[in-house]
């Protein structure tokens, strides 16, 4: 049977993770460490908060999520591949929070127009 919830701990570290990897080999694990890029954290937050069951997002607002909605974090996940699909020829982010994160993780590159 499907998985119908995801942990949120778990896709905010494979996320932090992400953003390790985006920012090169310069980055190391306490550059995307929890409090140490406070746009990061709130791009993540803010991110992970997307992806709750519209229940769980009425009961607890302005808590951190424990679980995610599994089919919400596929549509993510696709969004991801879709971005690092190397066979396309030019990549939009359909999925706006995705965006968001993934300004945020690249922001230190110095690479994106303000």
């Amino acid at each position: 049977r499907p998985a119908a919830a995801v942990s949120a701990a778990y896709v905010g570290q494979r996320f932090r993770k992400l953003a390790e990897v985006l920012r090169g080999a310069g980055c190391d694990a306490d550059a995307v460490a929890v409090g140490a890029d406070a746009a990061l954290d709130a791009a993540l937050a803010k991110l992970l908060l997307g992806l709750t069951s519209e229940a769980a997002g009425q009961e607890g607002e302005g808590v951190a999520p424990e679980l995610l909605d599994a089919a919400k974090v596929q549509e993510l996940l696709r969004a991801v591949l879709q971005l690092l699909d190397h066979s396309a020829g030019a990549s939009k982010v359909p999925h706006l929070p995705l965006s968001s994160f993934l300004r945020a993780a690249v922001a230190p590159l110095h690479c994106l127009p303000t």
